[in-house]
């Protein structure tokens, strides 16, 4: 709901409610929140709450004896990570960057990382997930899982705020070739053009 009210895409349906809740969200679809927002500072809270449970996760990784099943667990962790910072950046900007794991007094010692640092930590991450052991799809009992078809779709839409318009063009027309050679191969997604 943080992400979508300030777009386009959706409208805060009864802004003169005096209801708390739709007071909260009008603040947030007209633009007017102040930094003490509860929506804003649970987001906040929960995203790097998150983050901090991946980081347990790839700090203890290595425990893991199947090599197979160590790095397919770390190519989730990394892919939830990335979707984490990536919409940390974009809705903040400059956030600070965290990939072990410390204690709420260390985060609050950390300078914010300028957001081309955080797009490269994306990067990093997805690039991993992508190439990591993720499968293309899971059984029905693992529903929900991040494999591969899911993550790589998201490299475009990650990075393209991080580089150049030329750059962009050049991804963009990379796009029909893993359209293709990724999802449809499957037969078990699609995807639909916007443009």
């Amino acid at each position: 709901m943080l992400t979508e009210l300030r777009s386009d895409n959706s409208v805060q349906g009864v802004p003169t409610s005096t209801n708390a809740t739709n007071i909260e969200f009008n603040e947030l679809d007209m633009f007017t929140l102040l930094p003490t927002h509860a929506q804003v500072y649970n987001y906040w809270l929960d995203t790097y709450s998150n983050i901090g449970r991946v980081n347990t996760l790839l700090g203890s990784v290595e425990v893991v004896k199947e090599e197979t099943t160590r790095n397919r667990y770390e190519s989730e962790g990394r892919f939830i990570r990335a979707y984490h910072y990536f919409n940390l950046v974009r809705l903040f900007g400059p956030v600070f960057i965290t990939t072990e794991n410390i204690t709420p007094e260390q985060s609050r010692m950390k300078d914010r990382s300028p957001v081309e640092d955080v797009y490269k930590q994306i990067i990093e991450d997805l690039d991993f997930a992508i190439t990591g052991a993720l499968p293309d799809v899971w059984d029905d009992s693992n529903s929900g899982r991040v494999t591969r078809l899911a993550a790589k779709p998201c490299w475009p839409k990650f990075i393209s705020p991080s580089i150049s318009m030329r750059r962009q063009k050049l991804c963009c027309r990379r796009w029909p070739v893993a359209e293709s050679t990724l999802c449809f191969r499957t037969r078990r997604y699609s995807l639909s053009r916007t443009r």
